[in-house]
């Protein structure tokens, strides 16, 4: 028996099964099936219904009409590809679908609209798993638009990719909507003209992201203006980029909390490549536990806090408590204030049992702060004598160490040890009393 026809024999089956949780409808478009096409399928069910699609292409939009069903693909080797044409959406949730509203499996591309060009979410909570946005457009939320007060979808291990908003959200965006959680999803290559090029998000309630990855987007990773609240949990915020202010992570008036997150070799033009938070209408607290902030980095002069960048005014405050946070290679493109943190005006910043090291000489924190203990702030490489950077010490950076011996130093080059700005035999001694040692 090939494999189309043991697919045919599974699929009459599914169409003859039946159980306490609903029927099973089948959709396809190349094998017997219950119906040819997803709307079809739709208009036939009722709640509890599980729909299944064979592998194919299907130019259409699923509008669930408010029906608790799940819609899943039938076969992981056979993808199914819900797909908008560049002229429409993809998935459309506005008439109070609950989170037994699932789509499972499905991957949605070329979708286009106003807003959500690949889903468009109004006060609804549906629950999406294993499900790939990628190509869609829109004005905001070129993968992804959620709106509505009462509004609370759940992403799990979906990935959103190279989808691009004219304005806000390439990837998502969330509008005046209630909470969005997301866990184990991907954020990447994503675009938009204006901010958030992987993620705009505008709550009024918690939005929670977990173990979920946002890199290399454009114009920044999440842009977040006046949320309730945000929560990133053991998150990872790569290589995205800004033009201005904020190349990982943007918070506007939002609080924040991020735990076991790490914010890695994100630009940001002028404040904050790796974080930027700044006030607006209302005091706010930021707080990091076991975060790791390191290769960041800004462009050209006077710019501020390479890692972290925290900007109130003389009227709104913000609070930060760090904890347990490792800061490391942070920088500047020119020259600036505070590479790893910068603290400006009306900051309260409390900063216990964290380490910064490989930053600009003498320029890791700029601003006031606290010191609540155990923490190591030496303004000294992380590994002194790793001159090529790969995270050991040995032969090649003692042959580049000789080969520096005469050269003129200032006390950021690498092969300056001990950051005397001079190359001599302290250098070397201490370089030997590294030998062998790894980060």
């Amino acid at each position: 028996m090939n494999r189309l026809q043991i697919k045919i024999v599974l699929m009459v089956l599914a169409a003859v099964s039946c159980n306490a949780a609903g029927r099973t409808i089948v959709v396809s478009q190349d094998v017997p099936a219950d119906f040819g096409t997803i709307a079809e399928a739709v208009a036939d069910a009722v709640n509890g219904d599980t729909i299944e699609i064979d592998g194919g292409t299907y130019y259409e939009t699923i509008d669930l009409g408010g029906l608790a069903v799940t819609v899943r693909l039938f076969d992981e080797a056979d993808p199914v590809i819900i797909d908008g044409s560049g002229t429409s959406q993809c998935i459309v949730c506005d008439s109070g679908e609950t989170s037994d509203s699932q789509f499972i499996g499905l991957t949605i591309q070329n979708g286009n609209a106003s807003h959500g060009g690949g889903i468009y979410i109004d006060d609804s909570l549906p629950t999406m798993v294993e499900c790939k946005i990628t190509g869609c457009t829109a004005t905001h939320g070129g993968g992804i638009y959620v709106t509505g007060s009462v509004a609370s979808p759940h992403f799990e291990d979906c990935h959103i990719e190279s989808c691009v908003a004219d304005q806000r959200g390439g990837g998502v965006m969330t509008w005046l909507a209630g909470s969005l959680t997301m866990t184990g999803c991907t954020v990447t290559l994503n675009e938009a003209g204006n901010s958030g090029g992987g993620m705009s998000l505008e709550s009024t309630d918690t939005i929670t992201l977990t173990a979920c990855e946002v890199s290399y987007n454009t114009n920044g990773g999440i842009n977040a203006p006046s949320n309730t609240a945000l929560i990133l949990d053991q998150c990872q915020l790569l290589y995205n980029d800004a033009s201005g202010a904020g190349g990982g992570m943007r918070l506007k008036g939002t609080s924040a909390w991020l735990i076991d997150s790490t914010i890695t070799g994100n630009y940001g033009g002028s404040r904050g490549a790796g974080i930027y938070v700044n006030v607006s209408g209302a005091d706010l607290t930021l707080s990091m536990q076991g975060c790791v902030i390191q290769d960041n980095e800004t462009g050209g002069y006077g710019t501020y806090g390479a890692g972290l960048c925290l900007w109130a005014d003389t009227t709104w405050s913000i609070t930060a408590t760090i904890d347990s946070c490792s800061f490391n290679g942070n920088g500047f493109g020119g020259g600036g204030y505070g590479a790893a943190l910068a603290a400006h005006e009306l900051v309260d910043t409390t900063i216990t049992n964290s380490d910064f090291c490989d930053h600009d000489w003498d320029n890791e924190v700029d601003g006031d702060w606290t010191d609540g203990g155990g923490n190591t702030i030496t303004n000294a490489w992380c590994l002194p004598g790793d001159i090529d950077e790969d995270g050991a010490v040995g032969a090649m950076d003692l042959l580049l160490l000789v080969e520096s011996w005469t050269d003129a130093v200032d006390e950021d080059d690498r092969w300056d040890i001990n950051r005397d700005a001079i190359i001599d035999v302290t250098d070397l001694l201490e370089m030997l009393g590294e030998w062998g040692s790894e980060s």
